[in-house]
């Protein structure tokens, strides 16, 4: 068996590079990622020149549009650098080498992630479960539609889902060894993670609550000896987080007053972030995260989900206790009265690992370990998420499952995002628009026009600084008042649309 797991994790990390190159030009620029690569490129030359000051327009970067830097200077700027460094690392690679357009040189960077995510979630789960089930759920959560599409064009949530799950895993470790090794790449893993996205507030509580409910079990032993063997990591974790945010430095700004408005206005977003939920408690308890959940995941695999959950309610393990607070910690938060939801699952992207884990152990206890059934079961889930990915390709941020009628279904019922929000489908438009049209027009969109600069145009298509005779116009959401000239449709919705503005 040993042999055997090894060689289909070799084999899934192989196919993974191998989907994802040749995959990666279907997917635009998406939505803020403008900001992000922004705070990517100016932390990454500070890191090169040691110039920093966000109310300039460097670095000046070929083929990089001047948004870049022009939204940088806006007051609210978010300060979480990681993903975007390595982002921004990714593209003056690539691209300068003229291997990858901008936007796949930027994206390019999540393949790393990706690679990491897989081999966290077989060390754990082979430990914790066993392999086979270390196998299945990397399979599960790889073919997830609503995170399919995110690993090509989420250049900041996907290495949180990395070293947010990464992180549990070893406090979990370290929890059930002892060994001060794990705790202290958790403490490591815990600082990137607070340089990724706030989200990391989630991670004390989750903690908290599974050692509370396994007090029988687990007994965190914190002394003098185990402070002594962890304080190198604590240091090295606080110089690289304190490296990895130079927005907080002063010579950032031109000016002291500047640099003090702008740490607090950080704090500000850092504590409304903590606190903003939970204080409109006569809006009533927000049900998105299930309903969401419920209707945007495969519903074989949606079954897998409720019963890892039941079975782990029934038959506890500490290992699943502790993946129950998991779940618990990140729904609790997002039901609260006053929760703010959109785009999605992106929000609570975090839940999936253990939902995952919980099916893959489902599967293999529905078929009683009999390797047989195991076989042909995974199969049919596989495939049955395999069929998911298809027939939305390469929208998968707009797949909905058959309980609602798939986003055609949700936009008839009036669903909340059942359009590309993300607006990666801008990228087919303008494919489309340079294949089919001819003579000079502009392109613009009624959502984020800005985006459209990022995009290679035929000559004679341009981004409208005048008006022109001829305005094509792109549309994800609602019609334009205009002749539409082309749709792409996907499950018997509308993906975007395409419209003609002539005078």
């Amino acid at each position: 068996m040993t042999r055997i797991s090894y060689f289909s994790l070799s084999l899934i990390c192989t196919i993974v590079v191998i989907v994802f190159i040749r995959l990666l030009p279907s997917y635009g620029i998406t939505f803020d990622e403008i900001e992000n690569m922004g705070v990517g490129h100016k932390t990454l030359n500070f890191y090169l020149t040691g110039h920093l000051n966000y109310a300039d327009d460097l670095p000046i970067l070929p083929d990089h549009p001047y948004i870049y830097t022009d939204i940088l200077k806006l007051p609210a700027v978010h300060p979480w650098p990681f993903p975007n460094v390595i982002s921004a690392i990714s593209c003056q690679v690539f691209h300068n080498l003229g291997w990858l357009s901008v936007i796949d040189a930027h994206h390019l960077a999540n393949l790393p992630f990706i690679l990491l995510l897989i081999l966290s979630f077989f060390w754990f789960v082979s430990k914790y479960f066993g392999r086979l089930e270390a196998i299945l759920a990397i399979l599960i959560l790889l073919t997830t539609p609503r995170l399919f599409a995110d690993y090509f064009d989420n250049i900041k949530d996907i290495p949180l889902v990395f070293l947010f799950s990464l992180t549990l895993f070893l406090c979990f470790d370290w929890l059930k060894t002892k060994q001060v090794k794990s705790l202290s790449l958790g403490i490591f893993c815990l600082a990137l993670t607070a340089a990724t996205k706030p989200d990391v507030i989630y991670i004390p509580p989750i903690l908290l609550l599974f050692i509370l409910v396994s007090r029988r079990q687990i007994h965190p032993a914190f002394s003098i000896s185990l402070l002594k063997s962890i304080l190198p990591a604590i240091t090295i974790s606080l110089l690289v987080l304190w490296l990895l945010f130079p927005l907080f430095l002063p010579l950032g700004f031109p000016t002291p007053t500047d640099y003090i408005i702008q740490v607090k206005t950080q704090a500000s977003h850092i504590l409304r972030y903590v606190f903003w939920i939970g204080t409109a408690p006569t809006e009533g308890w927000n049900l998105y995260l299930p309903l969401y959940i419920l209707v945007t995941t495969p519903i074989l695999t949606l079954f897998l989900y409720a019963s890892g959950i039941f079975q782990s309610l029934f038959r506890p393990r500490s290992v699943t206790t502790f993946l129950l607070s998991w779940i618990g910690v990140i729904a609790f938060r997002h039901t609260l009265p006053g929760a703010q939801h959109y785009d999605g699952v992106r929000h609570f992207m975090v839940i999936f690992t253990p939902l995952t884990l919980l099916a893959s152990s489902a599967v293999v206890t529905l078929c009683r370990r009999r390797p047989t059934r195991i076989l042909i079961f995974s199969l049919i889930l596989l495939a049955a998420q395999i069929h998911a990915l298809v027939v939305s390709h390469p929208f998968q941020n707009t797949y909905f499952n058959q309980i609602i009628g798939g986003l055609g279904g949700a936009q008839s019922q009036n669903w909340r995002y059942s359009h590309d929000y993300w607006l990666s489908s801008y990228r087919h438009a303008i494919n489309w628009l340079n294949k089919h049209t001819t003579g000079d027009a502009a392109v613009s969109a009624s959502i984020r026009p800005d985006l459209l600069v990022f995009y290679d145009l035929r000559p004679g298509l341009s981004i409208p600084e005048t008006t022109p005779s001829t305005i094509y116009v792109i549309s994800t959401y609602k019609p334009v008042s205009g002749t539409l000239i082309h749709q792409e449709s996907r499950q018997g919705g509308i993906v975007y649309s395409l419209y003609s503005l002539s005078e």
